[in-house]
Parts: structure tokens; C-alpha cells; sequence
């Protein structure tokens, strides 16, 4: 059986707290239990590195403002030791080696580099007139990878695509390519195929009322029923 490997842009990463989130944690149960692994390529790495530190700085400088208000209107300083950025740093690099388990990591090649700058400049999706390079270099790892694992591409980006379905032309290279390769425009959609959801049968559950209130009838007309 091929590998099955998803890839998470880093929109995702940023907005799920590099997988500390409720949704990220179940993620990670799916991953876990399906065996699946994380597809991070070390361009991919260092920018949700870097994004999440940013998003990070800014929220203490927010919680600083906030307490600085609180100082103001109540006249003392709560005592509240927010992170400085090598605390921010340390605690992004731990988050990475909770996650190596589960990784698989993938070194970006000069050769891919120069198929994203070469996308951009022609103007060819995803991004076009945008000449976005990241979103370029993206795909064309996810092309890479598709053509020797099974590839689930996550990204709620409409340059790639929408309602769950690739771009026309993305779509199109991808079967050129031979990619074995599956879009997700919505985490959602990741979850229902990490984890589904159990189908409830409603005779069941009529059973099982019907069975508990049964039984408590039965308790209160022979005068058994608790307190």
C-alpha cells in the first residue's frame, strides 16, 4: 500500500496553533490511528516557523496592551509573566519534535525552485497575475510527491481551488502528471476522512429510550424507584 501523506499549507498550521487546537488534536488522533503522516516539506517548515512566532509576538504584545489597561483601571499590576521571544522560539522548536513522529519531511530541490519561479513568471496557477512564489513552489512539490505517495493537499486558498475540487488547470496537470493527489479546500472535509463519523441508528436508539423508561416505569409501580 503507497504512503499516505497529507500536506497542510501554512494558512492551516498558523490558524490551528501548529496543531494545539482542538481541531489540530484531531487531526493528530486521525493521523495516528489511519497512520497517516504529515507532509512537510523544510521550505514549508521554516515559513510556518516563522509565521507562527510572529503570531505569537503579536498576541503577547496584545495581552500587554490588555493588562496595561487592567493596571490602569484597577490600580495594580497583575502578576503575569508573558513569553519573550526565545520563550516563543524554544516552545515552536519543542512543538516541531512533539510532531517528528509523525512528519515526513522533504528537502525542496533547486530544480523545484526553479519550476515555481518559471510558474510565476508565466502567470500559471495557482496564484496567475498574483506571481505568488510560495503558493507556486507548493504545487510543485505536491506534484513531486504525488507521483510516488498518495497526497491529501489541504488549503483553503481559492488559488488552488474550491467546493473540494482543483483549479481546471491545476486538475489537469495533476492527471498529466500521473499524481495520485486529492484536494481539500476545508479541514473539515480532513477530518471526515481521518475520523468518520459513526452512523446512528435510530431504531437503536428508540430501543434504548423505550428499554430506560421501561424500566423506571417498572421501578415506580412496584415502589423500587430511588429517591
Amino acid at each position: 500500500m503507497a504512503q499516505q501523506l497529507i500536506m497542510f499549507d501554512t494558512n492551516i498550521w498558523v490558524k490551528e496553533h501548529l496543531f494545539r487546537s482542538s481541531v489540530g488534536a484531531a487531526i493528530l488522533y486521525g493521523l495516528r490511528a489511519k497512520r497517516y503522516r504529515l507532509f512537510v516539506p523544510d521550505t514549508l517548515r521554516d515559513e510556518v516557523t516563522a509565521r507562527v512566532g510572529d503570531a505569537a509576538a503579536r498576541a503577547a504584545d496584545r495581552a500587554k496592551s490588555h493588562l496595561a489597561a487592567l493596571r490602569a483601571i484597577t490600580g495594580s499590576s497583575p502578576d503575569v509573566r508573558l513569553p519573550q521571544p526565545a520563550d516563543i522560539s524554544r516552545s515552536i522548536s519543542q512543538r516541531w519534535s512533539e510532531l517528528e513522529l509523525l512528519t515526513e519531511p522533504f528537502a525542496v530541490t533547486e530544480k523545484l525552485m526553479r519550476r515555481a519561479l518559471r510558474r510565476v513568471i508565466d502567470h500559471r496557477a495557482p496564484g496567475g497575475d498574483k506571481e505568488q512564489f510560495r503558493d507556486a513552489l507548493l504545487w510543485e512539490v505536491a506534484l513531486e510527491c504525488a507521483q510516488r505517495s498518495d497526497l491529501h493537499l489541504v488549503s483553503e486558498d481559492k488559488d488552488f481551488g474550491a467546493g473540494g475540487k482543483l483549479l481546471p488547470e491545476l486538475a489537469d496537470e495533476a492527471t498529466s502528471a500521473k499524481a495520485r493527489l486529492t484536494f481539500h479546500g476545508r479541514t473539515d472535509t480532513v477530518l471526515q476522512l481521518l475520523v468518520p463519523t459513526r452512523p446512528i441508528s435510530v431504531d437503536a436508539v428508540k430501543q434504548a429510550v423505550l428499554s430506560a423508561l421501561g424500566w423506571r416505569l417498572g421501578n415506580l409501580c412496584t415502589g423500587t424507584e430511588d429517591e
